[in-house]
């Protein structure tokens, strides 16, 4: 069983640049379903329909990354769709990645007097989450 290493991760924009000080991240994918029989069947079959996927992640603020302030801009601003690379493996050639385009729903900057300044983001996916390999 390979065990991958949590800090390799990367979250990065649709040009592969990588959203900065970010400290977690998760990619979910939802399978939607049906439940069906006709008259005369005891068991319930079970057919697969659509597909939804969400995108969130956190960590620290960085006023100077690029990246983090495209995603509050987006929101601010823009449509708030922002194309997204997930790489939950790492950086190396043949690693699996995931892109696609999310609608950023929330961004939240964070402040406390005995902690750094936090940034998080919750977004869903709009389309197709294609998986791939890093080159």
């Amino acid at each position: 069983m390979a065990v991958i290493k949590g800090h390799n991760g990367s979250l990065r924009d649709g040009s592969g640049d990588i959203v900065g000080e970010l400290t977690s991240f998760t990619l979910s994918v939802t399978q939607n379903s049906e439940q069906h029989n006709a008259f005369g069947e005891t068991y319930m079959n079970t057919t697969a329909t659509n597909k939804s996927w969400a995108v969130e992640g956190s960590g620290m603020f960085d006023p100077d990354d690029t990246q983090q302030a495209a995603i509050l801009d987006e929101l601010v601003s823009g449509d708030a769709v922002y194309a997204i690379e997930v790489r939950p493996e790492g950086d190396s050639v043949g690693d699996d990645k995931y892109t696609g385009s999310v609608v950023i729903g929330e961004v939240s900057v964070e402040a406390s007097s005995e902690g750094v300044v936090a940034f998080s983001f919750s977004s869903q996916g709009t389309g197709t989450l294609t998986k791939g390999t890093v080159s």
